[in-house]
């Protein structure tokens, strides 16, 4: 019996959102379709990560695989991790299982008053 082939993840994600429940979403779908490609590094730039939607099991256990090559690098941009300290537990344990693949920065001055909105930015040159 053949096996079946995963759908393919549309790359890169394109559309509009408006309110946070389409952010999410459209969050969720750039996160997912790049650890699907094996993204060799991916930046998250948010003033502090509020509604990001990080705590989703199919997104840790999507963002452990992309991990687990080794070959991979996360930055976390942020001028406030505190409240993803608070609001977050799940990705809190995943960041330090995954310590070695994850860097995390607080900018300062200018860079640091223009950190809005927020973003993803991902290299995903194979």
């Amino acid at each position: 019996m053949p096996t079946e082939t995963p759908p393919a993840v549309p790359w890169p994600p394109t559309g509009r959102f408006e309110g946070l429940a389409d952010f999410q979403s459209a969050v969720r779908d750039v996160l997912m379709a790049a650890t699907a490609r094996h993204a060799r590094q991916m930046w998250w730039l948010s003033p502090n990560f509020e509604g990001w939607p990080l705590e989703s099991t199919e997104l840790l256990d999507s963002l452990s695989v992309w991990a687990r090559t080794g070959t991979v690098r996360l930055h976390w941009i942020a001028n406030d991790f505190d409240g993803l300290r608070r609001q977050m537990p799940r990705l809190v344990r995943w960041r330090q299982q995954w310590d070695h693949v994850v860097s995390c920065q607080r900018p300062d001055g200018e860079v640091a008053a223009s950190l809005s909105p927020s973003g993803v930015l991902v290299d995903d040159d194979l």
